[in-house]
C-alpha cells in the first residue's frame, strides 16, 4: 500500500488531501509524513506497543508517541526528540502485555471487549490485520463510529492515540488507538439534534456550572469510600465514573444546543477552536485535563475526514459530551469573558517563534506543554486563522498561559472539600 492511498490504490487519504488543504497552509499540497523528519520516524518505528505496554503504573497512558510526533512538529532537533523519549520510556514505561499463551485470537469486532480494559495487544492485532486488509480510512471508517461515544475513557488518549497515529500514516500505531479506545471505552451518547443549535460553548458551560448536577454527582460518587477505594484507575475516571452512571442524558441534552458549524468539513477546526476557548478562558490557568481536550479535538480533526457524512456529527458531538464531562469532573470552573482575559502583547512571528523553541528546551520535559504548543501553532499559520485577530488573541492566550503557568493537575480533596483517606 502507497502511502497517502487507501487499499484501493487510487482514494486519497482524507486528513492530509481535502481536510488540511482548506484548514492548515503548513501542509498544503504536503503528505503529512512529510512533516515529520527520518529520525522521527525511524523513532516511532522501534518504539511501539511491541516496546511498551499502552499503560504503566496500572492506568497511565503512555505518550511517547504523541510527544516524538509533538517535538518534532514545533522544531526540535533529533537530538532533543531522541533524549526526551529515552527519559520518557527510562522513568515511566513498562513491558509489553504479557497474555496466557492459550489466549484466543480476536477475529471479529468485540462488543463485549468495549470498555473492559482487558486485551489490548489482542484488539492492537486485530485492527492490524483489519488496516492490512482495507487500508487506514476504511478501518477507520469502519470501526471508529463504534468507538466514538467512548472516547472520555483514559482520558481521551486513545481518540489522541488514534489521531496522532493516522498522521504518522503508520498502520501498527494506528491499530493500537483504535485498540485503546475499544479497550478503555467510557460511553456518553449524545442526543439526536433537532437542529444547529444556539448556544456558544462558553454559553453552555456557564448553564451547566450554575446548575450544578456535574459536579453534585462527582460529590455524591467520591462519598461512597468503599466503592471508591476498589476503583484503582485514578480520580479524574471515578469522577467521570459519576457522570457516565448518573447523567450521560443531562449532558447530552446540553450539549444538543451548542451551536456548530452547518458545513461538517469545518467540524474539525470547529472543535480544535472550541477546546482553545475552553482552556485558555479557564479561572484555572493551564488545567491539566483541558488540555486533553485541545489534542483530543486536534485527533479528531484528523479522524473526521475518514468518516461519512452520516457519523459526523454524531462523532462531534459525542466529543462535545467528552469536553463538558470533562468540564464537570473539576468543578466547572469559570470560563472567563474577554473583558476579564489577560492577553499577551506584542504577538508577531518572533514571538511564535522563540515560543516553540522555548516548549521544545530542556526547561519543559511534560509531553503535555509539546503537545498544546504544538496544536495552537498548527491553527496559528493556517490559512483560515491568519487573518482572524479575533482567534489569534486566544491561540497567543493558550501557548502563554501553557508556558507560563505550572500544570495544573487537579487535586479531588482539595476540589471536594473532605478527605479521601479511610
Amino acid at each position: 500500500q502507497a502511502p497517502g492511498l487507501t487499499c484501493d490504490g487510487v482514494t486519497p487519504i482524507c486528513p492530509h488531501q481535502k481536510h488540511f488543504s482548506e484548514n492548515y497552509s503548513t501542509v498544503e499540497n504536503k503528505n503529512m509524513t512529510d512533516r515529520i523528519t527520518q529520525p522521527t520516524h525511524t523513532l516511532l518505528g522501534k518504539e511501539s506497543t511491541k516496546k511498551y505496554h499502552i499503560e504503566y503504573r496500572g492506568f497511565l497512558s503512555n505518550h511517547l508517541a504523541h510527544g516524538v510526533v509533538a517535538l518534532d512538529l514545533i522544531g526540535a532537533p533529533a537530538s532533543r526528540v531522541q533524549q526526551w523519549a529515552d527519559d520518557y520510556a527510562t522513568e515511566k514505561l513498562e513491558g509489553p502485555e504479557q497474555l496466557p499463551t492459550d489466549a484466543p485470537e480476536i477475529t471479529k469486532f468485540e462488543e463485549d471487549l468495549i470498555g473492559q480494559r482487558v486485551r489490548f495487544s489482542q484488539l492492537r492485532a486485530f485492527y492490524e490485520a483489519q488496516i492490512s486488509a482495507n487500508g487506514r480510512v476504511a478501518t477507520v471508517r469502519q470501526f471508529f463510529p463504534k468507538l466514538c461515544t467512548g472516547v472520555v475513557g483514559s482520558a481521551l488518549h486513545g481518540l489522541i492515540h488514534t489521531g496522532y497515529t493516522l498522521f504518522t500514516e503508520s498502520d501498527f500505531l494506528l491499530a493500537e488507538g483504535l485498540a485503546y479506545l475499544h479497550h478503555s471505552s467510557v460511553e456518553f451518547r449524545p442526543a439526536e439534534r433537532k437542529d444547529g443549535g444556539s448556544l456558544s460553548i462558553l454559553e453552555a458551560a456557564e448553564i451547566v456550572r450554575q446548575e450544578g448536577k456535574l459536579w453534585e454527582s462527582v460529590i455524591e460518587h467520591f462519598k461512597d469510600k468503599e466503592q471508591h477505594k476498589k476503583w484503582g484507575r485514578g480520580n479524574f475516571q471515578y469522577a467521570i465514573d459519576a457522570e457516565h452512571l448518573k447523567l450521560q442524558e443531562y449532558i447530552a441534552e446540553k450539549v444538543s444546543h451548542i451551536k456548530i458549524p452547518e458545513k461538517t468539513e469545518d467540524f474539525g477546526t470547529f472543535a480544535i477552536t472550541t477546546a482553545i476557548k475552553v482552556y485558555a478562558t479557564s479561572a484555572v490557568k493551564n488545567d491539566f485535563l483541558f488540555i486533553h481536550g485541545v489534542t483530543g479535538a486536534w485527533s479528531l480533526s484528523l479522524v473526521l475526514p475518514c468518516l461519512e457524512e452520516k457519523d459526523k456529527v454524531r462523532a462531534l458531538d459525542a466529543y462535545l459530551c467528552t469536553l463538558v464531562a470533562v468540564y464537570g469532573s473539576v468543578k466547572c470552573p469559570e470560563l472567563l469573558p474577554e473583558d476579564k482575559l489577560t492577553f499577551p502583547e506584542n504577538v508577531d512571528g518572533q514571538w511564535w517563534q522563540d515560543a516553540k523553541k522555548k516548549a521544545w528546551s530542556e526547561k519543559y520535559t511534560d509531553e503535555h506543554i509539546f503537545k498544546l504548543v504544538q496544536v495552537v501553532c498548527e491553527l496559528q499559520t493556517s490559512e483560515k486563522f491568519k487573518d482572524d485577530q479575533q482567534q489569534q488573541k486566544y491561540f497567543a492566550l493558550a501557548v502563554h498561559n501553557c508556558l507560563e503557568y505550572p500544570l495544573d493537575l487537579p487535586s479531588y480533596e482539595k476540589l471536594l472539600g473532605f478527605s479521601l483517606a479511610d
